[in-house]
Order: structure tokens, then C-alpha cells, then sequence
């Protein structure tokens, strides 16, 4: 069935076939891979006759919430046929039987006047993009031809590049996956806002992902394990997939951030850290160690029940849909 996929995704996105995000290894990994949790075949499609005419990822959230936890999915990889109208928006609409809530993270405009019709009526809040340059020399050299505007923008990130971190404060990263003590911790704390949380099996699935360098940090304070951290590198940029510590204290927050980004800086080949902040508790954190604002992503639900009306903004990471992983050598940097 891949194959048919990838004729299918080729054909609606208009991409060559050697464009990274549609390698076959990576999808195989992306669709059936076991990791998430979900039984079975993680790929929808829609077909017409013997044509595949629509096709959907389906990608699972845990969300904690103050009322109890929430099963919800992002779909990616969502596309119809071309020729074909309406077969994408039939496949959607099939898929709001899978899960309580459908969440969908930005997208493009003609992606957002699609949303209506299959019920995101609501935008739940959206989640900030910021970057830090880290090698403003070689992010020059490794990015593509820009003409006039390279020398100016080099100078500027290698500007950017001198802003501080914070203060660690005791806090250190090892190069290892979260214990159990801790993930449990992390998955019992109240939940002031809904937040995905994961489990040991989910984090291990995207340390396997075929289309990313990602690594998972234990973050430690004064010794004892308190969180952990995920970075995946594509080619120059590396991403701070997500962040979570037992703590809404601000300076932690902060002092944790600061260890991502020297833990960061160790791999020669990262040029700059990309992060989210769905949340101003993670805003105010990046924002005390030198990372600038690039824009938003607004985040869409679908929520029939309104188990999430009034909840506010979700606190939501990279590794909640493909945002860890995804590669555009066009557009390789944020900075």
C-alpha cells in the first residue's frame, strides 16, 4: 500500500519524488511502526473503486487536563487526489470517530477555509516559533544562495548569536532517556492547562525516526532527576523537540532551557535551536536565554463535547505531530 501513498502524497503536495519528507522509510516508520499508542495501522485511506483517493495519518495525543485525561489525534499527511473533490474532507470527517478531540497545528490558508466544513470551528490558542542561532559561520556557508541579503543576515545572527543564557543553577543534562520515577511524576502532576504527556515507548519510537538525529537528555537539578529534553537535528537545524520538568517555578524553567541550549551547542554540526512556546511559562523561559520570536502556528480544535471550552491554550510540543522531524532543504533555518 506504501506506494500507492506515495504516488498519491507525491501527486497532491506536488513534490519530486526524492523529497526528503516522503522517503518510503520514513513513512513506514511514520504509519506502522510500533511506539505510539495505537493499534494498528497509524495510515487511513479513502478509496474510489480500485483509486486511492485520500489519505490521512493519524497521529495520537495524551492530553492531561484539570477534568481528566483526553484522547485526541492530529492527522498528517492529509491529502485527497486531485481530480477527486471532496475526498480528503470525507476522510476527515471518517476519522472523528478515533478520538475525542482532532487538533490541527497550523497549515496553509486554503488548509485553514477547509477547516469549518469538518467542524474546527475553535482556535484553542497558538504556539510561538523561536530560534536561537548557535553557528552563525556555518549556518551561512550550509545555507542556500540568498544574494544580497546573506552578508546582512549573517551579521545580524552572528549578532543574535552573543545574546546570554541563564543561569543553570545546578541544573545538568546526561545523555539518557527520562527514568520511569520521573515520566511517572511528570504524568501525575495537575495539569493547569491540558498538556500532551508520554510514555517510555512513545519517546524510544522517536529516537528510531529515520528522518532526524533525535536524542533524549535527562535534566537533572543539584543531582536529582527532574525532567528530560528531546533534540532532533535536521542537517544544520536542531529542534528542542520538547522540554518538561517537575515544576512551574519560572527560574527553573529557565535554567532547565539554559542546559538544552549548552547541550546543544556540543554537536558541531548544529547551526541553530529551534523551539515552541505554547505556553508563556515556556515564552518567558526561551525568552531569558536568547531566543527570538519567528511567528505562530494557530492551533485548531475540533471538540464536539467542548471537553476543552474554556481550557485556554494547549500546551502542546513538536513531538505531537511531525514538527520534530520534517525537512525543507529550501528552507533549512528559522534565523
Amino acid at each position: 500500500m506504501l506506494p500507492e501513498i506515495l504516488s498519491l502524497l507525491r501527486g497532491a503536495f506536488k513534490v519530486p519524488a526524492e523529497t526528503p519528507n516522503l522517503q518510503p522509510r520514513l513513512l513506514q516508520w511514520k504509519y506502522y511502526d510500533p511506539g505510539p499508542a495505537w493499534a494498528g495501522s497509524r495510515s487511513y485511506v479513502i478509496r474510489k473503486g480500485d483509486t486511492m483517493v485520500a489519505h490521512a495519518c493519524v497521529w495520537p495525543i495524551r492530553l492531561a487536563t484539570p477534568s481528566g485525561s483526553i484522547d485526541a489525534i492530529q492527522a498528517l499527511d492529509w491529502a485527497g487526489a486531485q481530480g477527486v473533490p471532496g475526498a480528503g474532507v470525507i476522510l476527515m470527517r471518517k476519522l472523528e470517530g478515533l478520538a475525542q478531540v482532532l487538533i490541527t497545528c497550523g497549515g496553509s490558508e486554503d488548509t485553514h477555509q477547509v477547516l469549518p466544513q469538518i467542524g474546527f470551528v475553535r482556535q484553542q490558542g497558538s504556539i510561538g516559533v523561536y530560534a536561537r542561532v548557535l553557528r552563525p559561520w556555518r549556518q551561512f556557508r550550509t545555507r542556500p544562495a540568498e544574494g544580497r541579503k546573506a552578508i546582512p543576515r549573517l551579521l545580524r545572527n552572528a549578532w543574535w548569536s552573543r545574546s546570554p543564557v541563564a543561569d543553570a543553577d545546578g541544573w545538568t543534562s546526561q545523555p539518557t532517556p527520562p527514568s520511569a520515577e520521573v515520566l511517572s511524576a511528570l504524568d501525575t502532576m495537575p495539569a493547569g492547562a491540558p498538556e500532551s504527556r508520554y510514555r517510555a515507548e512513545f519517546l524510544e519510537f522517536m529516537q528510531r525516526c529515520p528522518g532526524a538525529r533525535i536524542r533524549c537528555f535527562a535534566l537533572l537539578k543539584k543531582g536529582q532527576a527532574q525532567g528530560f529534553f528531546m533534540l532532533a537535528r535536521v542537517v544544520g537545524q536542531t529542534r528542542l523537540a520538547d522540554l518538561r520538568i517537575v515544576s512551574r517555578e519560572p527560574e527553573d524553567w529557565a535554567s532547565a532551557y539554559s542546559v538544552a541550549v549548552r547541550t546543544a551547542l556540543q554537536d558541531p554540526e548544529a547551526c541553530e535551536l529551534l523551539a515552541y512556546a505554547p505556553v508563556p511559562l515556556v515564552a518567558e523561559a526561551l525568552g531569558a536565554n536568547g531566543f527570538r520570536s519567528r511567528g505562530s502556528l494557530p492551533v485548531f480544535v475540533r471538540d464536539p463535547k467542548e471537553l476543552l471550552a474554556g481550557a485556554g491554550a494547549l500546551h502542546l510540543s513538536m513531538l505531537d505531530d511531525d514538527s520534530a522531524f520534517l525537512n525543507f532543504p529550501e528552507y533549512p533555518y528559522a534565523t
